[in-house]
């Protein structure tokens, strides 16, 4: 059997799981099928900050004369509207370096997304044979080896089948989370040097589960100054801790304890960020909690994420303690870890790596 994969099978898959595709973390479909000018593009979401992301999506490769359209009604939609930041991101099977580094030029990003990953994901029921995956696009292929693609999705989770683990309810679940999230910023409140919360969890929807986390990140990080399109990105700097809600393949619940990179921090700069931490951390013998892992190694088996943050912690199970756990974990990488992500920090904002200025008064 060979399965046909479609624009609107990519759409329906990226709505219904966008931070497994989009690699990005608390976004909420706003509208489909949106229009800016006479172009229309396939989706519109809104992150948890209320920062807008169009996507626009290829079946196939992305073609040259895709591009220049993307590029053209992108232009019309800043000119039009020049008070509001939005970002644009394409979507595409395969797409050629030339129209990568194009994009990039252009303050676009981009996922390149193998058709075996959506069908994968569609495929929710168990097969009694492997089908053979297809494309409607005979130029869709994998890209070279090296190039940066999303994790694979090769587990399948079977809606029906029931999770042994108690907190299956997500009412129960969502109250659990509250709990855990005011105990453990209260912990944080204990701990010296200062924190600055940037995202407080305790105030989050209980019908939006991708919105159930609380960011945070030490004084001596710094914080936003001026004005500029990386003012819309709440109070951090682009390099801070989250305490996040997630699932494992089973929808058995967890926390996460990790420390991410997103906007104002530039995307070009982000790769060399986490390789020179990662040395240095791995030269100087800053200690990590049991569990923790570094860059390029943040992948835990089980779990949707993609291993893309600086530091990520073993997942907890979310339950009575999780929140002294995570504080454990904590008042170990508050001491040199943190001191040492700072020094970068101030090391990249002099090299022009933020899209705003920062204070580290």
């Amino acid at each position: 059997m060979t399965v046909k994969l479609t624009e609107s099978m990519m759409e329906d898959a990226i709505v219904a799981e966008p931070e497994r595709f989009l690699d990005e973390s608390g976004l909420k479909l706003v509208a489909r099928q949106y229009r800016v000018g006479s172009y229309i593009f396939d989706l519109l979401f809104e992150d948890r900050r209320g920062a807008k992301l169009i996507v626009e999506i290829q079946l196939g490769t992305l073609d040259r004369n895709h591009t220049y359209k993307i590029l053209d009604y992108y232009d019309e939609y800043k000119a039009k509207q020049p008070g509001q930041f939005i970002d644009l991101m394409v979507v595409a099977n395969r797409i050629p370096y030339e129209r990568r580094h194009r994009l990039s030029a252009n303050g676009i990003s981009w996922r390149e997304i193998p058709v075996e990953n959506f069908l994968a994901s569609i495929s929710r029921s168990p097969a009694k044979e492997t089908p053979t995956i297809g494309v409607s696009d005979p130029s869709c292929e994998a890209g070279p080896p090296g190039m940066d693609k999303p994790h694979t999705l090769t587990k399948i989770h079977n809606p029906s089948q029931r999770s042994h683990n108690p907190m299956a309810d997500a009412p129960e679940a969502f109250r659990q989370f509250q709990k855990q999230t005011t105990l453990f910023l209260a912990g944080l409140e204990k701990i010296e040097p200062p924190v600055r919360i940037t995202v407080d969890g305790r105030n989050v929807r209980p019908d939006n589960p991708g919105n159930w986390f609380s960011g945070f990140s030490p004084v001596s990080w710094g914080s936003k100054i001026g004005t500029g399109s990386g003012t819309g990105y709440g109070g951090g700097v682009g390099v801070g801790y989250g305490f996040t809600y997630t699932k494992n393949s089973r929808r058995e619940h967890f926390m996460r304890l990790a420390v991410g990179i997103e906007n104002p921090f530039r995307k070009d700069y982000r790769d060399n960020f986490r390789k020179e931490a990662s040395v240095a951390i791995a030269t100087q013998k800053i200690p990590l909690p049991s569990g923790c892992q570094i860059w390029p190694d943040t992948k835990f088996d089980d779990f949707g994420f993609r291993g893309t943050s600086l530091l990520e912690c073993q997942p907890m199970a979310l339950g009575e303690d999780t929140w002294s756990e995570a504080i454990k974990n904590y008042s170990i990488l508050n001491k040199g870890f943190d001191q040492l992500i700072g020094q970068l920090i101030r090391k990249y904002s002099g090299l022009g790596a933020f899209q705003v200025d920062l204070d580290f008064g």
